[in-house]
């Protein structure tokens, strides 16, 4: 009886075993799924077009007049226009080429005005981003046509004398805060100073300047607003 007893719980015991093994077979292997790697952010770059307007509030220049008279000019505030074609390497810089046309600038002393247009090759450092705000550093180098007005120097009572036109060598530095309002649209705030190099203004042979006339210090200190688009983002 004991041994009967004894086969009957062995045969129980199989029975369960083979139970769990068809029903683990059933279930299949377990596999442990790798969690997803988050993809690095994308930097943004690609090609960029832009539109400023400037308020040029201080325009200032020095004038010798034929080797022995000089003037200190102040030129009334204008405005200026421009155009852009840049690139967007990475986070960290930014590269344009820019066109500028300034309206003339009055300096009512002298009966005259000047207007200033640039071409300038430009690049900036972005000093970081902060929430779609990004602070920049820049400087650029170029040309400038200097287009002056027939001008009267104050106090020689030569009457209005007529002055030279030329491209003259032109740099720039700037500084701004970019506001990105997008993905590929971006708002720039900024101050430019332009430089332009020194210039004839009277040739030598004029009848009424024989010594002719020159200017130099030609400086422009500029407020600018402007759109940027970027393509491809």
């Amino acid at each position: 009886m004991r041994h009967i007893t004894r086969l009957a719980l062995a045969a129980s015991a199989m029975t369960m075993i083979s139970v769990s093994v068809a029903a683990a077979a059933d279930v299949g292997p377990y596999v442990i799924e790798p969690e997803p790697v988050p993809e690095p952010p994308v930097l943004a770059g690609g090609w960029y077009l832009r539109g400023d307007i400037s308020y040029d509030f201080q325009t200032d220049a020095n004038f010798l007049v034929s080797a022995v008279t000089s003037f200190d000019a102040d030129f009334d505030d204008t405005w200026d226009i421009g155009v852009g074609l840049g690139y967007i390497f990475n986070d960290w810089f930014r590269s344009d080429i820019t066109a500028d046309y300034r309206f003339p600038a009055d300096w009512d002393a002298a009966a005259t005005d000047v207007s200033v247009s640039t071409i300038l090759l430009n690049g900036y450092a972005t000093l970081g981003s902060f929430s779609g705000i990004s602070p920049y550093v820049g400087a650029g180098v170029g040309v400038a046509y200097v287009n002056w007005d027939t001008i009267d120097f104050p106090g020689l009572g030569l009457g209005p004398v007529a002055t030279d036109n030329d491209w003259r060598f032109a740099y720039a530095l700037m500084a701004g805060i970019s506001f990105d309002l997008t993905e590929n649209l971006a708002v720039d705030t900024g101050y430019r100073f332009t430089g332009v190099d020194d210039g004839q203004l009277i040739g030598p042979g004029s009848v009424l300047v024989p010594g002719g006339a020159s200017y130099s210090d030609l400086h422009i200190h500029e407020f600018r607003i402007g759109a940027r688009y970027t393509f491809g983002n």
